[in-house]
């Protein structure tokens, strides 16, 4: 569903990082890693079926999926705790209402990243709302320039 938060942000997430690694490497496959949580990783995985079907870019690229525990892997117990950050700003807003959500989400950022350089982005109303308007957009542009839906040659 196109509509869905999860599902644009998710798509953000892999069109974001695919633009970075394409800075160094357009041709190398790319492998993602998740969170070994049964609820979610399932999500993300049906998630990213779904991405496969309508943008051949994510199709072509992302060519594995794997699951692990955060335990083992730093980084996904980062991110978790950056989640689980940025939404509790977004569900408990201060009452100070000049202070955005934002605000004290940047500050943190700011201490958990090295000059706030490849740190999460922060989904407001705003952007999901603006990523939504552009999406069935880019989806199409997708398929116009891979029609066919055709598999990468070996």
């Amino acid at each position: 569903d196109m509509r869905n938060p999860v599902f644009l942000g998710f798509h953000h997430l892999l069109m974001d990082s695919l633009d970075k690694i394409d800075r160094v490497d357009t041709i190398s496959s790319v492998s993602i890693i998740v969170d070994d949580d049964e609820k979610y990783s399932i999500e993300c995985y049906r998630l990213l079926q779904q991405l496969r079907v309508t943008f051949p870019r994510i199709r072509n690229r992302i060519v594995a999926m794997a699951f692990g525990n955060d335990k083992a892997y730093p980084g996904l117990q980062m991110a978790d705790m950056m989640a689980y950050y940025a939404r509790v700003q977004m569900t408990n807003r201060p009452k100070n209402e000049e202070l955005s959500p934002f605000h004290s989400y940047i500050q943190v950022t700011k201490k958990l990243t090295k000059e706030l350089l490849h740190q999460p982005k922060f989904w407001s109303s705003e952007l999901l709302d603006r990523v939504a308007a552009t999406f069935v957009d880019e989806a199409l542009e997708e398929k116009t320039r891979d029609p066919a839906g055709a598999e990468p040659r070996a």
